[in-house]
């Protein structure tokens, strides 16, 4: 039977990615660490995401993964309307909140505060020709940072029921 092999090769995955989430993560502190004059050892840098990573984790546990059990009040705050569990809030926060922010976030640096000049540099690497570089800034000033503010009011609209 296959089975076996197929839920064996969904772990080796998971673990996989696992890893690599906390690899950026870990380089983050260690890098910060360092320009601050004050270097993190990796184990540190991993004790410290680990920890954190329980502390958000255990609620969601608690919680009988979805079942909506138990819910904090800290986190009731934050219930879409029809959530039924954690795993409902913290789909409302990663999806609907920090994803549209970091997005805006990102344009709104790379468009007006670094510039497109390291980015063209990258992309015309080897000979490359950026052809689409004019259209790319316009977008990247203007328009995605417009688009993904109306994404983000439409959702916490959604959230609070307006």
């Amino acid at each position: 039977d296959l089975s076996f092999l197929f839920y064996l090769l969904v772990i080796f995955a998971g673990v996989s990615s696992c890893i690599s989430l906390m690899e950026v993560t870990s380089a983050h502190f260690i890098d910060n660490s360092i320009a601050k004059g004050k270097p993190m050892s990796r184990k540190k840098a991993v004790g410290i995401i680990t920890l954190i990573m329980i502390v958000l984790s255990v609620p969601v546990c608690l919680d009988q993964l979805g079942m909506g059990t138990i819910i904090p009040p800290f986190y009731a705050s934050f219930m879409a309307a029809g959530s039924q569990d954690l795993l409902d809030v913290y789909d409302l926060l990663a999806e609907g909140l920090m994803m549209p922010i970091g997005a805006i976030m990102m344009c709104v640096i790379v468009g007006w505060k670094v510039g497109f000049k390291w980015m063209a540099d990258e992309v015309e690497q080897e000979g490359n020709k950026f052809i689409a570089k004019g259209f790319f800034q316009f977008c990247m000033k203007y328009v995605t940072p417009l688009v993904m503010v109306f994404v983000l009011v439409v959702l916490v609209l959604s959230y609070i029921n307006v």
